[in-house]
């Protein structure tokens, strides 16, 4: 099983541009999400800083 997985890893590698397009695009979706929670987090430390004042 163990010769199975490891002859996989070679045959992506061998086909880099075809998982890494769709990969890429998944990869996207989350850094935005990221950024967009990032905004949210600022936003409600900035409404704590104005309630504490």
């Amino acid at each position: 099983m163990d010769i199975i997985v490891h002859g996989a890893l070679p045959y992506y590698s061998q086909h880099p541009r075809s998982p890494i397009m769709p990969l890429s695009r998944k990869n996207d979706d989350p850094r935005k999400t990221v950024r967009f929670k990032d905004v949210l987090h600022e936003k409600m430390k900035a409404n704590r800083d104005k309630q504490q004042q």
